[in-house]
């Protein structure tokens, strides 16, 4: 089952400013803890952001019916592929 969730959100300042991106890397989150090294170091730099990572489109079947990735970051032919987010 796929569910879907509209939301609003706004990234740190931080982060804009040095990646000119509204999402932040991807953190994984095992059992309400981040599982990535250096976490701490990451959210102290740029915020708490939202993080998202595509996934590979050969392995996930879902193709989603809005552009997901835009022209200009190699997302010929996988301009619909599926996302991945986390939220701290």
């Amino acid at each position: 089952r796929i569910l879907r969730y509209k939301i609003t959100m706004r990234s740190d300042d931080r982060l804009y400013e040095s990646k000119h991106s509204h999402f932040g890397p991807f953190v994984a989150f095992d059992s309400g803890r981040c599982t990535v090294p250096d976490c701490d170091n990451m959210w102290k730099t740029y915020g708490f952001n939202m993080g998202c990572q595509p996934l590979n489109t050969s392995r996930v079947t879902y193709i989603s019916p809005f552009v997901t990735h835009h022209g200009g970051r190699g997302c010929a032919p996988n301009c619909y592929g599926a996302l991945w987010y986390s939220l701290p």
